[in-house]
């Protein structure tokens, strides 16, 4: 064994061209192999498809979306980050999220402002309702007392006129903080402010999570599940290019 590999050292050195000749050719031949080679980085990779943990992370991924993207906002929270040309921007970011088909779902500032105005306009509605169901049962039980004391006309009138005043009172201080507020957008600070803050000025607990410092601001990006690396990084290069490239403009 010692003799042959004594041999063959000897062979490589005397023709040492020869033998780099062949590895040379050699190589050439593997390129076109090597270049159709395509690397995976999924969970396949590292568990078989069978497992019983493959399948639960794949139901997972469909149910609640991939890894999240998370994008860091810094500034002054109010004057800044909320800002009303921001708070436009953010608000197109949402909605281009949520139409695109490789997003699970977004998480911002923008989803509970949206719900609170959702809130404060079913909230106008409610009080609307509740006045005019007031003022009806008022003048009904007004006409019922009028009826059975035989009031005329103008004692009548004035009697209802009475009552509906005492309803509206009694509706005023709901009436009066709707109007302070202003109609609820994205537009109007005033709303948004009230939305943000507590009656202490700190920020409003539901913000935690997307707000856990002041001049600090979380939004949470989840793409859909079982994506490959490739389209994980082109989905990362779009949300940058809305806030860089051409989309931002």
């Amino acid at each position: 064994m010692k003799e042959s590999i004594t041999k063959l050292i000897s062979t490589i050195e005397r023709r040492t061209w020869h033998f780099i000749i062949i590895a040379i050719l050699l190589t050439a031949i593997a390129i076109p192999g090597v270049l159709m080679l395509e690397t995976e980085t999924g969970l396949n990779t590292l568990v078989s498809s069978e497992a019983r943990v493959f399948q639960d992370t794949k139901k997972h991924d469909l149910a609640f979306g991939s890894e999240p993207l998370v994008i860091l906002l810094e500034g002054n929270t109010t004057d800044d980050i909320f800002s009303q040309e921001n708070l436009l921007v953010l608000s197109k970011l949402e909605r281009e999220i949520s139409k695109h088909k490789l997003f699970h779902s977004i998480l911002s500032p923008i989803t509970i402002f949206n719900l609170a105005i959702d809130e404060a306009f079913l909230h106008q509605k409610v009080l609307e309702e509740q006045i005019n169901a007031a003022m009806t049962s008022a003048t009904e039980e007004d006409m019922r007392i009028s009826k059975a004391k035989n009031l005329d006309a103008p004692a009548q009138a004035a009697l209802i006129s009475q009552t509906q005043q005492a309803v509206m009172t009694q509706f005023q201080p709901y009436i009066d903080i709707a109007e302070q507020i202003g109609v609820p957008s994205l537009g109007n600070s005033t709303f948004i402010n009230t939305v943000l803050y507590n009656e202490k000025g700190e920020i409003n607990p539901a913000f935690s999570k997307l707000i856990p410092t002041e001049g600090n601001v979380l939004i949470t990006i989840s793409p859909v599940g079982n994506l490959t690396h490739e389209t994980s990084l082109s989905l990362v290069k779009y949300i940058e290019n809305f806030f860089f490239g051409e989309s931002s403009k």
